[in-house]
């Protein structure tokens, strides 16, 4: 317990000092305070609750309590590897080379080629987004009839090849979830009631693929993302407000599903507050890394493939097995697929590649590549494009840490590829340390 609260303090320093010296919030943070939450905060909760949890799931006291020493003894090994891995090609990436001093931003910001981006992307994903997302709900019969059958299609035991002739057709249309930022990022540069009223349609076919994809997660993670604009104009400590209401709201995921029961059975049911099985809901991060050794065994190594059938697979009639299938089949059983799967978070999804090289390497690339887009992002002028731009990107890296799959990263988070994209080709920036110049 003692070393899971120093971890805790060490995340927690790291995160208050690279906030303090960039004089934002970006992925970093949201990246570092992921792994803050998943792998220290909740195994301190669910380990200061142990024996309550076990007697009501099982599943706790069969891969968490059963565990030896030598399996939290790695899991603390991988976790504080990751920590300094991640953090240094950060460093790199991001080109502070560790600097004591503090850096100043110096600022080039375009706001024509801004312009020109934004509308570039924000009509692509409409068209593309919008288009194929419109074609799919006629193709099931109308909005009604597709939320009805929400609850099933976020099920594995039924595809969704039974209700539309048109399955492929979910990959484009998750575009249209990036699209509201496009266009509210457009109405900021520049009022026009054209952006008003595609960033208005668009908003509303994004909520409505959230609730027919039954990603609830996902689409209160999305409103919070709009939310934080408004909450930064007058909080001063506005993620800290984000993080309260994330857990006070945790309530709001049964209420999701109880909506997503509605459409379908046209049965409403009052639901309870039980904070042991939100927090059940959020172990997996935690389960995952104390099985490694077990799961790699049993199952062998997957040398990389995922790496390679992850993109091939993006193309119509290939289809691959998928790297969160043997984790599911570990935890769950066979009948996984009716029961719901288990993502594999960042940690398992290295490990079971090429084990420990496989967590530094998956690690490093995404420290470099963050570091990549938080210089962009620092580029970005101060107020709500920035606002609006880093709450996207912080808590959709937040979301990456629990569910690491690659596959589901490249088809289904368009908002933090999309928007990296853009500000990395809006930037054009030059970094100056108060010390010693150009770094």
């Amino acid at each position: 317990m003692i070393i899971y609260i120093l971890f805790g303090v060490l995340f927690l320093f790291s995160i208050y000092r690279n906030n303090k010296r960039l004089e934002m919030v970006g992925t970093y943070s949201g990246f570092v305070f992921a792994m803050l939450i998943y792998y220290i905060i909740i195994p301190i909760i669910l380990i200061s609750n142990i024996e309550s949890m076990s007697l009501k799931y099982s599943n706790i006291y069969t891969f968490i309590v059963q565990k030896d020493s030598q399996s939290y003894i790695l899991s603390l090994f991988l976790t504080l590897l990751c920590f300094f891995i991640f953090t240094m090609f950060y460093n790199i990436s991001y080109k502070r080379n560790f600097s004591i001093y503090p850096i100043n931003i110096v600022r080039e910001y375009n706001q024509k080629k801004a312009i020109k981006i934004y509308s570039f992307f924000a009509r692509l994903t409409l068209i593309v987004g919008g288009g194929a997302f419109l074609f799919l709900l006629i193709s099931m019969g109308g909005i009604t009839s597709a939320l009805k059958i929400a609850e099933i299609n976020r099920s594995f035991a039924v595809s969704l090849e039974e209700f539309t002739k048109y399955p492929l057709l979910v990959i484009p249309a998750r575009l249209i979830t990036v699209t509201p930022f496009l266009y509210l990022l457009l109405l900021i540069e520049k009022r026009k009631s054209s952006y008003l009223l595609f960033f208005s349609i668009s908003f509303l076919l994004a909520i409505i693929f959230f609730l027919f994809n039954a990603g609830r997660t996902h689409l209160i993670a999305f409103l919070l993302c709009f939310a934080f604009i408004y909450i930064k104009k007058y909080i001063r400590k506005s993620w800290t407000l984000i993080i309260v209401l994330g857990v006070v709201s945790l309530p709001l995921l049964d209420i999701m599903d109880q909506v997503f029961l509605f459409f379908s059975t046209h049965q409403l049911e009052l639901t309870t507050i039980d904070y042991s099985a939100y927090l059940y809901q959020f172990i997996h991060p935690f389960r995952n890394i104390l099985n490694l050794t077990e799961m790699v065994n049993i199952f062998g190594l997957r040398n990389g493939i995922d790496f390679v059938t992850s993109f091939i697979g993006l193309l119509p009639g290939l289809d691959f097995s998928k790297s969160y299938e043997n984790t599911s089949l570990y935890f769950i059983g066979e009948n996984w697929h009716i029961l719901g799967g288990i993502p594999n978070d960042f940690i398992t999804f290295g490990f079971i590649q090429f084990k420990t090289i496989g967590v530094i390497l998956i690690t490093s690339i995404l420290g470099f590549i963050f570091g990549i887009i938080d210089k962009s992002l620092n580029k970005l002028p101060n107020g709500i494009t920035k606002n609006l731009v880093s709450s996207a990107l912080v808590i959709n890296t937040f979301i990456i840490v629990s569910t690491a799959d690659l596959e589901p990263i490249i088809k289904g988070n368009f908002i933090l590829i999309i928007l990296s994209i853009s500000i990395i080709f809006t930037s054009n920036q030059k970094l100056k340390n108060k010390g010693n110049g150009i770094i």
